[in-house]
């Protein structure tokens, strides 16, 4: 299985001689199985995401996809993904806007997509 962090990466803005200080970061995994026995299943899932914060907001996207065959027959296949803005994300109270979109073929095609938003209580920081 390949898990690490893709990349890094801290740039400074000048604007109106106010600094601010914009961290990228992301990353992808590989993962997968092959099982063999009464059933042959072979199953693989990748996933990555990619963040950026500014200090203020925090914007992040992610994506997983997953593919099974089971004696050859495809049985199970994913598609997940997410974005979510989340501003003051260093603050006690910090709302935040969370898209959700999956689709699953374990048994019938299956779409899925939800928003929503909240604020985020944070018990750490008081």
């Amino acid at each position: 299985m390949f898990n690490g962090q893709l990349f890094s990466q801290d740039t400074i803005r000048a604007g109106n001689k106010i600094y601010v200080k914009a961290h990228w970061s992301g990353f992808f995994k590989v993962g997968g199985f092959y099982q063999k026995g009464n059933t042959n299943k072979i199953y693989a899932v990748s996933s990555g995401e990619i963040k950026r914060a500014d200090g203020i907001l925090e914007s992040i996207i992610f994506a997983s996809l997953g593919y099974g065959e089971s004696d050859g027959i495809k049985d199970d296949n994913e598609l997940a993904s997410s974005l979510t803005f989340d501003l003051f994300y260093n603050n006690v109270f910090s709302p935040f806007v969370l898209q959700l979109t999956g689709f699953s073929y374990a048994r019938e095609i299956d779409l899925r997509s939800q928003t929503g938003q909240s604020i985020y209580i944070c018990g750490c920081r008081l």
